[in-house]
């Protein structure tokens, strides 16, 4: 087994690349600036290897600002896989110099020092793929630090990757060196969970589209953004330190150019899933190119960006002979829109207690604790997503996995786009629960609860218990409600929750939950889900009523006086329609005296 120097361990793609090197048995040295950033990546995955060792340093730093002890540790490497480098195109030209290029000049002074103690198996460079060099086209004699001029087009961030290759093959060619370069096209997100940490790229048209500042279509056929999931970066990578007999070799990694929507379509579906009306104009790429100072405005994106749009592909050959995996973003693509468009709304790092994931094509939160027993599933309200169930996820998991779903369009969770908000969540909830092979227990609250019921009815015997927490129970005439725009000022958005019922007064709404729901409301794909939820609960609750049959696996409870309900087993809790959010400790002992039994019904 190897003993490997990560760099870039914190950043979207190293990280992942020290998630899956945890699965061998390599000795890992993580090169990181900080101690505190260091314990932040243990708790964040749950590191507990002894095969990972920090090594406080800086790549901008001389000789990487390190300790005696952490340099004798490092000239222990006999591999090193360089991810580092920031993902932000407009960075100035110093700046892009000192992270690439001398930083890359910097890890070939450490690989000489290295071979001159012990034999050096591996050098693996994480680039892109529109760096022009190859094993066959390198020239020896250029200088990379006067690389820049030839390829005026670019901007200094590419520029100054450009040179870190070509410095890298050069002095590892010298050295004798099997030098691995990787040439990602844009990274995306976690190919399974949708989860996409980085804002930029991709994040960055979201932005814009979220801000209403994409004016017209980028458009013309053959042109494209090749993408790739950084889960298929991370694989390969792994497969590649773990080759017995490394060779010196470009890998080129996109997704086949045939499953990936060309520029056009991609734009038409990011406007597609953040439920935004698509404009009616179109401006071709050529145009763009051609024209920008004129057109820039249309597109709102910085011009560095068109030179990532391309139209044609890159030799597969190599990847090919190791990766055998297909290489699709397909069918994540609107599980990555969805992750972006929330983490541009919400910046709060979630709790080292849970976990995100997916279920079906729901986006979760679980315990990352698991419990023994059976699963319990939390349905969430109209207001929130699977965030508001975070009090109470602690309190359960110590006896049972929990999984939290974001509901179709809210939270990191794509729409359906069916014609019935209501009847397609059911549909994916359904499928959910399908997919967990086990019975499970359903607790919904308020919105959760009519889910729950018509998923209950579809399938009774995936679901062992079944707990409605405050239901939206027709006992009185409902007050009618203006939902045709939803106010995002925290003030008037008191009002209006209020005005539902969800709250009695303004005072009982917790201050991080109004600042959540605010944020919340400024994506346009969970304002206008919210607010399509509304318009069927209100004008069409007939086709969705909340049928509560006799049962003995179903449970209320609710705000109600038991003696004015003709319902199967009722439990009072005497507290607002919110209180999973404002009593979360009172909830959360409820529910397990009730999955305990401990309560006569």
């Amino acid at each position: 087994m190897s003993t490997i120097l990560l760099t870039g361990p914190t950043g979207f793609i190293g990280k992942e690349v020290l998630k899956q090197l945890l699965q061998t048995d390599h000795t890992i040295m993580v090169l990181i600036r900080t101690e505190e950033k260091y314990i932040r990546l243990q708790h964040e995955l749950q590191l507990t290897h002894h095969n990972v060792q920090p090594i406080i340093g800086d790549l901008t730093l001389p000789e990487f600002g390190l300790s005696e002890c952490d340099k004798q540790l490092v000239l222990k490497s006999d591999s090193i896989i360089h991810t580092a480098g920031p993902m932000d195109i407009t960075i100035d030209k110093d700046t892009a110099k000192q992270v690439f290029l001398d930083a890359a000049n910097q890890l070939m002074n450490l690989c000489e020092e290295i071979i001159k103690q012990k034999p050096f198996a591996h050098f693996l460079h994480v680039v892109g793929y529109k760096s022009p060099f190859n094993e066959q086209n390198i020239d020896l004699t250029s200088d990379p630090y006067s690389l820049s001029s030839r390829f005026p087009e670019e901007g200094p961030y590419e520029q100054m990757k450009f040179a870190a290759d070509l410095l890298i093959r050069q002095r590892a060619r010298a050295l004798n060196i099997p030098l691995s370069v990787i040439n990602p096209s844009t990274v995306i997100g976690d190919r399974r969970t949708g989860e996409n940490e980085q804002l930029s790229a991709l994040g960055l048209f979201i932005h814009l589209i979220r801000n209403d500042l994409v004016k017209a279509i980028p458009s013309q056929q053959g042109e494209w953004l090749p993408l790739v999931s950084k889960s298929d970066l991370a694989q390969l990578i792994v497969k590649l330190v773990n080759q017995p007999h490394p060779i010196s070799e470009t890998y080129y990694l996109l997704a086949e150019k045939e499953s990936t929507p060309d520029i056009e379509q991609l734009f038409l579906q990011m406007f597609h899933e953040l439920r935004k009306d698509t404009p009616q104009l179109k401006v071709s790429v050529s145009q763009l190119r051609q024209d920008w100072p004129s057109q820039a405005s249309s597109v709102g994106f910085p011009k560095e960006t068109l030179s990532f749009i391309i139209s044609d592909d890159r030799p597969r050959t190599s990847v090919q002979k190791v990766y055998e995996e297909p290489l699709t973003v397909e069918s994540i693509l609107p599980h990555i829109i969805a992750d972006v468009d929330y983490r541009l709304s919400h910046h709060t790092p979630i709790p080292t207690t849970v976990i995100r994931g997916r279920r079906g094509n729901l986006a979760t939160l679980e315990a990352s604790h698991r419990g023994t027993g059976s699963p319990i599933i939390l349905l969430h309200g109209l207001w929130g997503g699977a965030d508001s169930w975070l009090p109470l996820i602690d309190q359960l998991s110590t006896t049972h996995p929990i999984i939290a779903p974001d509901l179709p369009g809210f939270g990191r969770s794509p729409y359906h786009h069916q014609s019935s908000p209501i009847a397609g969540t059911i549909t994916a909830v359904v499928e959910m629960i399908q997919n967990i092979n086990e019975p499970v227990t359903l607790i919904g609250h308020s919105l959760g609860s009519i889910i729950a019921t018509h998923a209950n009815q579809h399938i009774p015997d995936s679901i062992q218990q079944l707990i409605h927490i405050h239901p939206q129970l027709d006992i009185e005439e409902e007050q009618t409600v203006n939902f045709s725009t939803l106010p995002h000022e925290e003030e008037h958005l008191a009002e209006f929750l209020v005005s539902t019922g969800f709250f009695s007064q303004a005072t009982d709404i917790p201050v991080p939950f109004l600042a959540h729901l605010v944020a919340d409301l400024h994506s346009p794909r969970i304002r206008h889900t919210t607010r399509d939820m509304l318009h069927e609960l209100q004008y069409q609750k007939e086709r969705f009523p909340l049928q509560l049959p006799p049962s003995s696996k179903v449970t209320i409870v609710s705000n109600v006086p038991t003696e004015k309900l003709n319902t199967p087993a009722h439990l009072y809790l005497p507290f607002s329609n919110s209180a999973p959010i404002t009593h979360p400790q009172e909830t959360a002992n409820l529910i397990t005296d009730i999955m305990t039994s401990k309560l006569p019904l």
